[in-house]
C-alpha cells in the first residue's frame, strides 16, 4: 500500500512549476486568468450583484448540468451550453450562508446523521454473527448516503417531508452526469434518451423545491419565519422583495439553482474525501490508533452523538492532518482547467488570451521536487505545521484550488468530515477487506472502481 494511484515512476513534467507559478500570479493579481473551481461554482463575486460574470465553464466536465454562466457571460459562452447546465452562480449568498449558518447548524446535523449511520453499522455487525461483532461495509455507499442526508438537511431543513424526495432527485441527476462524462461532447446537445431523462428529472426536482418554497412562504405570511437557519430559508430572505425592499433580489430560478449547486458542489466531494481517509487509516493501522487516541482524549462524547464544538475540532490536529494528506494523495478532482483572460508570459512561455491550461492536481500533489522524496507515501506529519508549510511551495496543496476564487465550501467539507470521522473512530475500528482491489477511477470524482469494502468492528463488542 506504499504507492497510491500515481506511482513514483510517473515522470512529472517541467510545466508543473510553470502552472504553479501561474496560479500564484493569479492569486496575487486576481486578473491574469479566469478561475473556476470544480468543487464549488465560484467563491468571489465578480460584481456588486455577486454573479460570476467573468467565469466560463472550462473545467473537466464535472458538474456541467449544475452550472451555467451568468446573464452577462451567457451571450459570449454559448459554446459551453449543454443540457446538463441548469444553475446560476450567485456565490455571494453561498459565502454569506457559509459564514453565518454552517458553524451554527451543520455540526449538529452531521453528528445526528452520523449517529444514525453508526447504528446501522451496529445492526449489520450484529446480524453478521461474526466474531467480535464485525461486518463488511462498502464505504462508498455509506458515505454517499451520509453526505446526501447531511447536505439535504442543511440545505432544506428538517421539518419538511419532501426533503428526502429532493435528495433522491439530486442523486439521480448526479448519476446521469456521471454517465454523461463518458459521452463525446456533441451528445450533450442532441435529444438523446439520457438528455430527455435529465430534463424530466430536473423538472421534477424544480417542482419539488418550488413546493417547499411555497410552504415556507405560506408559513411566513402567517407570521412565521422563512426557515430554521437552513440554506433555503436564507435564500428566501434574499428572494422575497418585502424582506429586501428597494434592493436587488434573487430570482426564483436562482433560488432553486443555488440549492442544487450547494448539494452538487459538496455532496460527492466530501464523500470521496471520507472514503479515501478511511482507506488510508485502514491501510495504516498505526495511524488509525494514534488518531483514535486523540479523538477519545479530546472528544469523549463522540460515540454518544454529541456535536463537537469549534474548540474541540481545533484540538483534533492529527485527524485534520490525516484529512489533508488524504486530499493530497487522492484529490476529489485530479485536474482542473483555467482559461487565460489576458496575454501573459510565464517562465518565458507566451500564454495567449483564451488559452485553456490544464492543471494536473494529482500529479502536482505527487511532485517530489515540491513535496519531498516521500511524495507518494502516506505521511500526515508533513502537515504538522499547516498546509502552507507542508511543501516547498506554500500553495502546493490544490485540493480546493486557491486565490480569489478558492472553494468556499472547503471549511464546510472539512468540518463535516471531521465530525463523521471523530464519531466513527470513537466507536469502531476498521481494516481493508480481502475483496478490496486498488483501482481508482475518475469520472465526476476520484473513486475506487470496485468499491471500498472495509471490515468494520464495533469496539463496544
Amino acid at each position: 500500500m506504499g504507492k497510491h494511484f500515481c506511482s513514483g515512476s510517473v515522470p512529472f513534467p517541467p510545466s508543473s512549476l510553470l502552472i504553479s507559478s501561474w496560479l500564484s500570479k493569479c492569486s496575487r493579481t486576481g486578473r491574469a486568468c479566469t478561475r473556476r473551481t470544480s468543487w464549488s461554482p465560484c467563491s468571489t463575486p465578480s460584481s456588486a450583484t455577486g454573479s460570476c460574470s467573468s467565469m466560463e465553464t472550462t473545467g473537466n466536465g464535472t458538474g456541467r448540468w449544475f452550472f451555467r454562466p451568468s446573464p452577462m457571460t451567457r451571450s459570449r459562452s454559448r459554446a459551453h451550453a449543454s443540457p446538463y447546465i441548469s444553475s446560476v452562480c450567485s456565490s455571494c449568498w453561498l459565502m454569506r450562508f457559509a459564514y453565518t449558518v454552517f458553524d451554527q447548524s451543520m455540526s449538529a446535523v452531521a453528528a445526528e446523521v452520523t449517529k444514525q449511520m453508526m447504528q446501522q453499522w451496529r445492526e449489520q455487525a450484529r446480524q453478521s454473527g461474526g466474531k467480535g461483532a464485525a461486518a463488511e461495509i462498502d464505504m462508498i455507499v455509506a458515505f454517499n448516503d451520509l453526505t446526501s442526508r447531511i447536505n439535504g438537511r442543511v440545505a432544506f431543513g428538517t421539518s419538511h417531508q419532501d426533503v428526502e424526495e429532493v435528495v433522491a432527485f439530486m442523486r439521480k441527476m448526479q448519476k446521469l452526469a456521471t454517465a454523461a462524462t463518458l459521452d463525446p461532447p456533441i451528445l450533450w446537445y442532441l435529444p438523446t434518451r439520457r438528455n430527455w431523462q435529465v430534463r424530466r428529472v430536473n423538472k421534477q426536482l424544480r417542482s419539488k423545491i418550488m413546493s417547499i418554497m411555497q410552504a415556507r412562504l405560506a408559513a411566513m405570511s402567517g407570521g412565521g419565519e422563512c426557515g430554521n437557519g437552513d440554506l433555503l430559508g436564507l435564500l428566501l430572505e434574499a428572494w422575497t422583495p418585502q424582506r429586501r425592499a428597494g434592493a436587488e433580489t434573487l430570482t426564483t430560478d436562482e433560488v432553486v439553482d443555488e440549492c442544487k449547486t450547494f448539494f452538487a458542489a459538496g455532496q460527492e466531494t466530501t464523500a470521496t474525501l471520507l472514503v479515501w481517509a478511511m482507506f488510508l487509516l485502514a491501510a495504516h493501522p498505526e495511524w488509525q490508533d494514534r488518531v483514535r487516541e486523540e479523538v477519545l482524549r479530546e472528544f469523549p462524547d463522540g460515540g454518544a452523538g454529541e456535536a463537537p464544538g469549534a474548540d474541540v475540532l481545533g484540538q483534533l490536529k492529527l485527524l485534520h492532518m490525516v484529512l489533508l494528506e488524504a486530499s493530497r494523495l487522492y484529490p476529489p478532482f485530479v485536474y482542473i482547467q483555467r482559461r487565460a483572460a489576458m496575454d501573459v508570459v510565464l517562465g518565458g512561455i507566451k500564454v495567449p488570451r483564451g488559452t485553456v491550461v490544464s492543471i494536473p492536481i494529482a500529479m502536482l500533489h505527487r511532485d517530489r521536487e515540491v513535496w519531498g522524496p516521500d511524495a507518494d507515501e502516506f505521511n500526515p506529519t508533513r502537515f504538522e505545521h499547516g498546509a502552507a508549510r507542508a511543501a516547498k511551495d506554500p500553495k502546493a496543496l490544490l485540493t480546493f484550488s486557491m486565490g480569489p476564487r478558492v472553494c468556499t465550501g472547503q471549511s464546510f467539507g472539512i468540518v463535516e468530515a471531521q465530525v463523521a470521522m471523530a464519531m466513527i473512530l470513537s466507536k469502531f475500528s476498521f481494516s481493508l477487506s480481502p475483496k478490496y482491489v486498488h483501482k481508482p477511477k475518475y469520472l465526476l470524482s476520484l473513486t475506487p472502481r470496485s468499491g471500498m469494502p472495509l471490515i468494520v468492528k464495533n469496539l463496544d463488542g
